[in-house]
């Protein structure tokens, strides 16, 4: 019977401790979520690593400025301009650029800290303390839908500053991919020009107009 009453005692325990878990986590997604919801615009640097299975790591620099709708995300091989009216996709290694419709539903993926807290909110991700130290918590979501291509996604949060340190996606082929921020601006003020595609810097460009309209 005693033991019965430990066993008990220790489950009862333990849920109260996940619970608690639960409510910080949430609580400190709650306080980024309204932090970036307040910003106007923010300007965010990170390391990128690519690893996939039996392949050498490949490592990028990538650069994410965002604006109201209009956004320019760079990387080793390919710029992406959001205007407010039309995407242009660089691709560098072929010198060439599709053009788009811009849809301001259209998220540039989970990579960026902006798209991911509006995950936590919806039901299509469950999320949980994977562990805690005195200067970060690291947070595990999960998706529901059996048919995401990632199995889940690690997000390292530093306490003190109250911002994102990482973001690692794990993918159900075995590959990952790792994000380290290197540097985060907020509130800067960008001209549009800044996130207009400019074809006359890229000389002999091909264009590829695939713009519905």
């Amino acid at each position: 019977m005693k033991r019965l009453v430990i066993v008990g005692l220790v489950f009862t325990l333990l849920q109260v401790s996940l619970m608690g878990q639960k409510r910080a986590v949430k609580k400190t997604l709650d306080q980024l979520s309204e932090k970036y919801e307040a910003y106007k615009s923010f300007d965010i640097s990170f390391d990128l690593e690519i690893m996939y299975p039996e392949r050498p790591l490949e490592k990028q620099t990538v650069r994410i400025v965002q604006q109201g709708v209009k956004f320019i995300f760079t990387s080793d091989y390919q710029d992406i301009h959001g205007d407010g009216e039309d995407v242009y996709l660089y691709i560098k290694d072929r010198n060439e650029v599709q053009i788009n419709d811009f849809d301001e539903n259209d998220e540039l993926g989970l990579m960026t800290p902006k798209d991911l807290l509006k995950q936590y909110k919806t039901d299509q991700f469950e999320y949980a303390m994977e562990g805690q130290t005195d200067s970060a918590i690291t947070v595990i979501f999960k998706p529901l839908d059996r048919d995401s291509e990632y199995s889940q996604y690690r997000v390292v949060i530093d306490k003190e500053k109250n911002d994102f340190k990482s973001i690692d996606a794990f993918v159900k082929d075995g590959s990952k991919i790792l994000v380290t921020i290197a540097d985060a601006a907020y509130n800067k003020t960008f001209s549009q020009d800044f996130f207009s595609f400019d074809q006359s810097i890229y000389p002999d460009v091909r264009v590829e107009d695939l713009r519905i309209d």
